[in-house]
């Protein structure tokens, strides 16, 4: 799905995502919240990386994030260290 439509189902509750991203975006406190594959939740404001973020917002490949295609809906956390995905828990 395009940004349009992610972005209305977000003001709706869902979370959404590429299919790459480990983690997902929400919209909560008036913005949209990204949720990164490392457990970070950064203000989409507050990007560090505007010409990869506004490259995200032009795709037309949204989905909706939910336990089984996200990790860190699902529990788990990237570790970039280990390039692999390990329990929060841990």
């Amino acid at each position: 799905m395009n940004f349009s439509r992610a972005f209305q189902l977000m003001k709706q509750g869902k979370k959404v995502k590429l299919p790459n991203w480990g983690g997902y975006w929400a919209w909560e406190k008036g913005s949209i919240m990204m949720h990164t594959k490392e457990g970070n939740v950064i203000d989409i404001r507050d990007t560090k990386r505007p010409e990869y973020t506004f490259g995200n917002v032009a795709s037309n490949d949204f989905i909706i994030a939910n336990k089984s295609n996200t990790p860190i809906l699902n529990g788990m956390v990237f570790i970039p260290e280990k390039k692999s995905f390990v329990s929060k828990s841990l």
